[in-house]
This record gives structure tokens, sequence and C-alpha cells, in this order.
């Protein structure tokens, strides 16, 4: 039911998009309204294996024609920094450091005497990720590839969820400093 509802909601932005480009070019044929489509993509930020490669839905006129609308998912914990670096999808960089959460909410979760060892080796990890994609996001600020706009918010998105997974389950206040001297170690000489 959520895949189907989701559907709709992406039919419905797609519609509503194509009709104000429709308002916009205002350019009619012999009476006939063309309307444009968006290419659309939706993004899983959590794995679930419930979630499909596409979500899908036929329309069917009165005239009984029907169309097949599609849209693609993309999984993005199916990807690591160099596949979406190697793919151009740079804007999903910062995304990799939210991959520890669902890990980091089972640990918080359980009960068992260690619990505190996962969670600061697990929040370790999600820092060890955001200095990889910071040292990634500034190699493509170098090379051109994004503007120092992009990282300087690349940056900051690392920096606020680390500080999001921290707050919400370690609560080291040493991390914060850490990611504070990071952002400014990286970005301060770029700018």
């Amino acid at each position: 039911k959520y895949c189907s509802n989701m559907a709709i909601r992406m039919f419905e932005y797609g519609f509503f998009s194509a009709k104000q480009r429709q308002k916009q070019d205002s350019v009619r044929t012999d009476g006939i309204i063309t309307l444009y489509f968006p290419k659309q993509l939706v993004i899983y930020l959590e794995e679930d294996p419930n979630i499909q490669d596409k979500l899908t839905m036929n329309i069917i006129f009165p005239d009984g024609t029907k169309v097949t609308y599609t849209v693609p998912i993309l999984k993005n914990w199916e990807y690591s920094c160099e596949e979406l670096l190697n793919k151009k999808m740079y804007v999903l960089l910062p995304l990799q450091v939210f991959k520890f959460r669902k890990q980091l909410e089972s640990v918080y979760k359980s009960k068992g005497k260690d619990r505190e060892v996962k969670l600061n080796q697990l929040l370790k990890d999600a820092e060890d990720t955001a200095y990889v994609v910071a040292k990634a996001s500034e190699k493509l600020y170098y090379k051109s590839k994004i503007y120092d706009i992009d990282f300087e918010k690349f940056l900051l998105a690392i920096q606020n969820l680390i500080t999001y997974l921290n707050k919400k389950y370690v609560n080291n206040k040493e991390v914060e400093r850490e990611m504070d001297a990071m952002v400014r170690t990286l970005y301060d000489p770029a700018v």
C-alpha cells in the first residue's frame, strides 16, 4: 500500500510540474496541449528489503487506453562513496554518513553490556566515513566539479548528520569538536 501511495504522489507531482511547464511555454499546436512530465526518481535512504526497484502504476483512460507510469528507485545503501563519484552523483555523498543510523538505532535499543562500546564504534565508523566523504568533496571542489557553495553545503550536511547521530545515540561532546575542526580545516583554506 505504501508503494502505491508513493506512485500516486509521484504521478501527482509529475502532473503538477507538467502543468506548470505548459503554462509557462503555452505552446499549442492545432488546439492540442502537450504535457511534458519531468524525469523523476525516488531515493530511499535506509535499507529495507520491501523496497522494490521501481514504482509502477497503470493509468486507464475512458477509451480503454492503458499507460504504465514508472518511476525508478535509487537505494542509497547500495552505493559506496566511490560509486557515487564514478557515477557523478555527488549530491548523494553526504548521505553516506546516514547509512549508520539504522545500525545505531538497533544497538541503542539493545540491552547488551557492550552496548556503549558498540555505539561508540559505530559512531567512530560514521565519523571515518564523514572524513572520507569530506575529502572526496574537497577533491571535487579543487577539480571544479562542484562550486564552493556546494562544497560548503556538503561539509555542513556531513557535520549536521554526525551531530544528529551523536546527540541521538551517543552524546559524546568531543565528536562535535572534531567535526567543527574538520570542517574548518577543509573549508577555510579552500575559501
